[in-house]
């Protein structure tokens, strides 16, 4: 979880980032998510896991299929 300017670090690192705070300069509408209360949290859990989904499957030889 970092804002935009941590970009550089989690890619050097090869882990995903979730980007969250200020400032979110790289996406678009990042002003209007909401992060707060029931369904922001829900939403923000959400896209932490989707994030370590995706990292998982980019980084296997498979990648994602229907088996």
């Amino acid at each position: 979880l970092g804002p935009s300017k941590s970009y550089p670090t989690a890619r050097a690192l090869g882990i995903p980032l979730v980007r969250i705070g200020f400032p979110v300069h790289d996406r678009i509408g990042a002003g209007r998510i909401l992060h707060l209360g029931y369904r922001g949290t829900q939403r923000l859990f959400d896209e932490v896991a989707n994030a370590l989904l995706g990292h998982q499957q980019d980084s296997s030889e498979m990648g994602y299929a229907y088996q």
